[in-house]
């Protein structure tokens, strides 16, 4: 018995020696056939090629961003993670002189040098117009992705020659798959006449995913279409389609990623203040991702900087600012201008101030989407303006009657990036309330009541017309709508020129209930 035992012993031991360089070895088969990934990402770059004071709340007044800083800091993530990829989900365009100047060929250039691996368009990339932006990326050197983007003039995606629907990227022994995605509100938020439309972004990416499904290992969505679009589009994919979203356009800062529906969801703010970094373990066997973790990269300066993109930067700046007078201060500025959603602010009455004095009109509304940044207290500079106000917007008038100001109230109240800042009126509403009934009390600026038949001379930009229903709530039917041939920030210009010192400060005359 005894003998008997310790052969079954020796046998067992063998045994379990076997089993264990067997798992051994599959232990490490397994750990060669898993990749690690770093995709280093940012989003709404908005021409902030020079550092700016952050006033948001996240900000604490702090110095951020610039393109040499960013550059810097996304070179030297670059070379600390392992297999990094850096992709970029839209809108570089539209924030500085630099940009509206030479139409958007600063930040092509700019991009060349800092050399993503993808670019996402964003719907500010067509500012100057979709012809505009074709001649820009024949310079472009790197990949330019969007797959529901249609030109309907042309029978075919925008640009089918240069922007692809995905690319497929190498990190490592990792294949990654870059499907982009627009916003499906493109025509909402650019101006009308260019014949594209954004079509259905969950029914192109099932499309192009299962197209490339077997040649890939990771497939990403580059998505300018705001966070929320971002959720729901996680969501309504079947669970394994997609295996990250990298996002833009609602410049939302997410410190961590969020899971939703097993897709992980990224974005990074906006205006180069952040690179976002993210780290996953990819199955190469099973071509699907085991972990992921991810943070935000701060953008602080001062710092180190990229001494290419600063000489660069510099020289370009240098060059406007001699005929376009930029670092000349015209006034001063007591307290913050802080754009403010779904309220009044006090740069959004400044400059609907503005509009209704210029035009001699009874109302004005400026939208808050046409503001762009905010400014600290002390000395205002024409560059400011360049970058408050981009877009080179034109003043236009247009009549309303009394009752037709008020439905246009009534609908405002419930807006919110889209809400429109007023001059010439005193408004209180309830947005809670149903429509037609949530203005509690609404009077001219002076006091005066809003008489329903009476007509009154109204003061907008040009933008703000084109999308008439949208903004207003009301049809155009037919109404003349004049263009002063002013830009707005000429009129903003000449008018801190004038009054020297600016007071930040609001009056109530907006109050909304939420």
């Amino acid at each position: 018995m005894l003998t008997l035992w310790r052969i079954t012993g020796l046998r067992r031991a063998k045994l379990v020696v076997a089993v264990a360089a067997l798992l051994l070895l599959a232990l490490g088969c397994s750990r060669g056939d898993v990749e690690e990934i770093t995709i280093l990402h940012w989003n709404d770059f908005h021409a902030q090629n020079r550092p700016f004071v952050d006033l948001s709340s996240h900000g604490n007044r702090r110095l951020v961003g610039g393109a040499a800083r960013f550059a810097y800091v996304l070179d030297s993530l670059r070379h600390a993670v392992k297999n990094p990829v850096s992709l970029h989900a839209g809108d570089e365009f539209s924030g500085s002189a630099e940009c509206t100047i030479t139409k958007g060929a600063s930040q092509i250039r700019l991009l060349n040098l800092l050399g993503p691996d993808a670019f996402e368009l964003g719907n500010h990339e067509f500012d100057y117009g979709p012809a505009r932006l074709k001649e820009l990326l024949n310079r472009a050197r790197f990949p330019v992705v969007c797959g529901n983007l249609w030109d309907k003039a042309a029978g075919e995606p925008f640009d089918a020659g240069r922007v692809r629907p995905y690319v497929i990227l190498r990190a490592g022994k990792a294949r990654i798959g870059v499907i982009g995605v627009m916003t499906p509100r493109f025509g909402a938020v650019t101006k009308p006449g260019s014949k594209l439309e954004a079509l259905d972004p969950a029914k192109v990416v099932k499309k192009w995913a299962h197209a490339i499904a077997d040649s890939v290992d990771l497939t990403v969505v580059l998505s300018h279409m705001g966070v929320k679009a971002d959720r729901k589009l996680a969501e309504k994919l079947p669970r394994g389609t997609v295996d990250v979203i990298i996002g833009g356009h609602s410049h939302t800062v997410l410190e961590h990623p969020e899971v939703r529906n097993g897709v992980v969801i990224c974005q990074a703010g906006s205006r180069g203040e952040f690179v976002g970094e993210l780290h996953l373990k990819v199955d190469l066997q099973g071509d699907s991702l085991l972990a992921h973790q991810g943070h935000l990269v701060l953008v602080r300066d001062p710092g180190k900087e990229d001494p290419t993109v600063a000489a660069f930067v510099d020289s370009l700046y240098r060059a406007l600012d001699a005929e376009y007078h930029l670092t000349e201060v015209i006034a001063q500025l007591k307290g913050d201008w802080i754009r403010a959603y779904g309220q009044e602010s006090a740069v959004g009455d400044w400059e609907a101030d503005v509009f209704r004095k210029v035009s001699g009109a009874d109302v004005a509304f400026q939208n808050n989407g046409g503001i762009r940044k905010d400014v600290p207290e002390g000395p205002i500079r024409v560059a400011d303006f360049w970058e408050l106000n981009p877009f080179s917007n034109r003043l236009v008038t247009f009549t309303v009657t009394g009752a037709e100001l008020l439905e246009i109230l009534d609908y405002n109240a419930t807006a919110w990036s889209d809400l429109l800042q007023v001059s010439g009126v005193r408004v209180h509403c309830d947005a809670r309330r149903p429509r037609g009934h949530r203005v509690l009390r609404a009077t001219l600026a002076d006091g005066r009541p809003i008489r329903r038949h009476r007509r009154y001379k109204v003061c907008t930009n040009d933008y703000v017309a084109k999308h008439f229903y949208q903004y207003f709530g009301i049809p155009p039917r037919g109404r003349r709508i004049k263009d002063l041939g002013i830009i707005d920030r000429d009129a903003f210009i000449q008018e801190a020129k004038r009054q020297k010192v600016i007071v930040a400060k609001t009056d109530g005359r907006l109050v909304i209930d939420r």
